[in-house]
């Protein structure tokens, strides 16, 4: 557990202080406990703020004390349950599991609201309330057992995906999934026992105020429900092309794969000419830390020269520490972007780039923009770097843009001059070991030891005396005939350049470039380079991009196998309860039509589509499906009681409006804290909860509407199967 390990790091440094003395300091500079802390925190407050909402809007559906306590009862033992259920298989309580409870509230209360609803109807009707219980419960077992499968359906594909969606889909889906179940025992149990003990006929007088609002929505519903149930291809034409249309807004909505969240802090990397010498480089690396500390929403800022793993001395590395999100007036990318603005002006003197430290890192770098360039040459490659970043740096979005292939680092090659050293009799390994004793300390003369320790000593020369190339060319040597002679005549000395590494991909030579983003989905990121590329890279020389844009093409493959392999499933389920092949895709016909809300919603909060949304949608596919499996049930009685195809509908519909729309609407409060909250960790908790919002608008308004007009269209192609399969059985 992280926030455990944290805790015991932190109970050890006092020991390390005392340890340390006044020869050092040992102080806390990156600590994501808080973070943790904060965002577990705010996503409890939803997941309690949400249930409450939902309770009101029960209340003000069903404007029943009584009925509310007991609907409301079902969420504290439902989430009760699905903790206990997650702890017996070793899961914890973390962001991605509060998050799941928080989505899942609007499905423990959909259950218990379904059950209670038809129970009192029931006693409305005349029975007592034991034998209401037993009926209002038989009736609505198997559309809510229906219903529990299809969510189960979604959530079995999911929660087995691979990578590193996995483990974000993994314990979200899990959880879920447990409170389905958890969520289907309550309603088929404790809330028709309770009920047979609890409820009671009767209307208070906010019941007769509020009763004719809804008994005009019934008539305005049931006007609009005969309308399109005249005009079946019209209505079916103009959603058609709704969907497309809504389709069309992909492109302007973007995609990243996860959202950068403010933990108030970034880093800045600085790059000087790779000759510069180390007290130079620290003292321009200073200046750019001083201003950087003038800022007043900086805590503490701290300096790494030599940062890499290959200690190149030309780079360092500037973290900075901000104060949290909720004492300042900006957010973390616009304080990342005035910083870019502010040090232009010292872009003569070294390349520095500002980036946000993200949850994940890819290939060791802190932007999301990354591509590889593979070639067995490196004037190629070097050719293509050029065309690409000035092709990128074209495009407005693009923001630091870098590559890993520096300039060459200032070399001294020294060629032996043979026949000068053969006529003095000094071979190549003695101008060599010459050079190496006085500017390397190679030569160990002695040692001494202190405290145990042991220490070499070494002989060269002292610092004043090798810091030019004179002070190399005064090195003498003995020759064969006992004169000293100095290294100047014996070798040539040349300036030169060359590359501190050469790195490789799949074993070729490759060159990675890497930007950050401002204002650019990562999505828009990737198709403009593709859209270009091609025609700047010399033969020879391709492409691959990793980091988070191979993440997001990974997540998008596993999304699609999820989402294909759900969509079977949930069919054979429905198939198997319903035993036709044909009233499954009349239900399943509510979910194209979330996709609407979703991405109408996302372009209206100006979100991009995400690993989070991505996750909100496929808790929403289970969610959109109920709506449709309450009305196709109550249909299928109405026909079997003898009633024709529209008739059926229209009573359907009448009796299912008000359950539709209050559990529909009690999902959507439950999650409104979630989509407004702009706590620590609501960049990926809001995109999400507002796709699940808006997919449900969509699909409850569509569904009540579209899904009669496909069962009128399609339901006489039913019952010919049915007569057909069922005469084949029979037979």
């Amino acid at each position: 557990n992280t926030l455990e390990i944290i805790k015991r790091v932190k109970n050890a440094i006092p020991a390390l202080q005392e340890m340390a003395g006044d020869k050092y300091g040992v102080q806390t500079l990156q600590d994501t406990g808080p973070f943790i802390i904060h965002s577990l925190e705010d996503v409890e407050f939803d997941l309690v703020y949400g249930a409450l909402l939902a309770v009101i809007i029960i209340f003000g559906f069903l404007r029943n004390f009584t009925i509310t306590i007991v609907s409301a009862l079902s969420i504290p033992i439902s989430i009760m349950g699905t903790i206990a259920l997650m702890n017996f298989m070793g899961f914890d309580l973390n962001k991605m599991t509060l998050i799941g409870l928080t989505l899942s509230i609007g499905i423990i209360i959909d259950d218990a609201i379904v059950v209670l609803e038809n129970i009192y109807k029931k006693m409305e009707a005349g029975m007592g309330k034991f034998e209401a219980a037993v009926e209002g419960t038989k009736e609505m077992a198997f559309a809510i057992m229906a219903i529990s499968a299809m969510l189960l359906a979604v959530f079995i594909p999911v929660a087995n995906m691979s990578g590193i969606v996995g483990k974000f889909f993994e314990s979200f889906a899990m959880t879920v999934g447990f409170a389905v179940i958890i969520s289907y025992t309550v309603a088929m149990t404790f809330m028709p026992s309770l009920s047979a003990r609890v409820l009671h006929k009767g209307e208070s007088w906010f019941y007769n105020i509020t009763e004719p609002f809804f008994k005009a929505m019934e008539k305005v519903y049931d006007v609009l429900l005969k309308l399109v149930l005249r005009f079946k291809v019209s209505t079916l034409i103009l959603i058609l092309a709704i969907f497309v249309g809504s389709l069309s807004l992909f492109p302007k909505i973007g995609m990243d794969f996860i959202p950068k969240e403010d933990k108030a802090e970034f880093e800045i990397k600085l790059r000087a000419q790779p000759g510069v010498s180390l007290e130079e480089m620290i003292k321009e690396s200073k200046v750019i830390e001083n201003l950087v500390r003038k800022n007043k929403d900086i805590l503490f800022t701290t300096l790494s020269v030599g940062y890499n793993t290959v200690k190149e001395k030309n780079k360092a590395l500037i973290y900075v520490k901000l104060s949290p999100k909720n004492k300042r007036s900006l957010d973390q990318e616009h304080i990342i972007q005035n910083f870019r603005e502010q040090l232009k002006p010292y872009q003569k003197m070294m390349y520095i780039t500002a980036a946000a430290i993200p949850n994940i890192k890819g290939a060791g770098v802190s932007v999301p923009y990354q591509i590889v360039l593979m070639s067995d040459s490196l004037s190629d490659l070097e050719k293509a770097k050029k065309s690409l970043m000035e092709y990128l740096g074209k495009k407005k979005g693009f923001v630091d843009i870098d590559s890993n292939m520096d300039e060459g680092k200032p070399q001294i090659d020294i060629t032996i001059l043979r026949e000068n050293a053969n006529r003095l009799g000094i071979s190549a390994s003695q101008i060599a070991q010459a050079i190496s004793i006085a500017f390397s300390s190679d030569l160990e003369i002695s040692y001494f030891e202190e405290k145990g320790k042991q220490y070499n000593i070494t002989l060269r020369f002292d610092d004043t005396n090798r810091v030019s190339l004179e002070d190399l060319k005064k090195i003498q040597l003995r020759a064969a005939n006992g004169k000293l002679v100095y290294l100047d005549g014996l070798v040539k000395f040349s300036k030169t350049k060359s590359l501190a590494a050469i790195y490789h991909y799949d074993r070729q030579r490759q060159v990675t470039i890497y930007s950050d983003l401002f204002g650019l989905d990562l999505g828009g990121a990737v198709n403009y380079t593709k859209a270009g590329i091609d025609k700047l890279l010399p033969p020879g020389v391709h492409y691959k991009f990793t980091g988070f844009a191979d993440e997001m093409v990974k997540t998008n493959k596993a999304f699609g196998a999820a989402l294909g392999l759900s969509v079977i499933l949930m069919f054979i389920i429905l198939a198997i309860l319903y035993e036709s092949l044909i009233q499954p895709v009349i239900i399943m016909m509510a979910l194209p039509l979330s996709i609407i809300g979703v991405m109408i919603a996302l372009f209206l909060a100006g979100q991009h589509f995400s690993l989070f949304v991505m996750i909100g949608f496929m808790l929403l596919m289970g969610m959109v499906g109920k709506n449709a499996v309450l009305l196709v049930d109550f249909a299928n009685e109405a026909v079997a009681r003898g009633k024709d195809a529209n008739a059926a509908l229209l009573e359907a519909g009448e009796k299912r409006l008000r359950p539709i729309l209050m559990t529909t609407i009690a999902m959507i409060f439950a999650m409104l804290p979630l989509a407004i909250s702009d706590s620590l960790g609501s960049e990926t908790k809001a995109p999400m909860a507002i796709a699940v919002i808006g997919g449900l608008l969509s699909s409850m308004i569509l569904t009540l509407l579209v899904v009669p007009v496909i069962y009128r269209m399609i339901n006489p192609l039913d019952r010919w199967m049915r007569k057909w399969y069922e005469g084949k059985i029979e037979e």
